[in-house]
């Protein structure tokens, strides 16, 4: 497990510096972008073409992630989603079903013995016994 935590811990630092690199290398582009267009034109129009076109790049990225996101589901995974929320909703049912039916006194009662048996290797090996 500490290997598995250590392995972690590295690939996430080398994550977050090549994030960092990154951002930095999208920095440098943009200063390039505008530093090229200043020559050409006025620094205004500049920043103004260099803000366009980081607005369009943002477009394009979450066009391209819609694109993606759309079929990230196929259509036999859907239905296995449908059949985990009726699934849910049967169980639902049933536990408001149980509680409606039985006494507090004894739902109470049983929750405490449950966490007993949670809490208890002893207990349990005598119950375990007992069977």
């Amino acid at each position: 497990m500490d290997r598995f935590l250590g392995r972690l811990a590295i690939n996430s630092a080398a994550i977050l510096i090549a994030g960092a690199g990154f951002c930095v290398a999208v920095a440098f582009l943009i200063a390039a972008l505008y530093l090229g267009l200043a020559e050409m034109m006025a620094p205004w129009m500049a920043a103004l073409l260099t803000a366009l076109a980081g607005v369009v790049f943002g477009l394009l990225v979450l066009w391209a992630g819609r694109l993606i996101s759309r079929n990230a589901i196929p259509p036999k995974d859907a239905a296995r989603h449908r059949s985990t929320a009726e699934l849910g909703e049967l169980f639902g049912r049933q536990a408001h079903s149980v509680l409606n039916n039985n006494s507090p006194l004894l739902l109470g009662g049983l929750l405490a013995f449950g966490f007993a048996l949670g809490f208890s290797p002893k207990l349990r090996k005598l119950l375990m016994k007992l069977l």
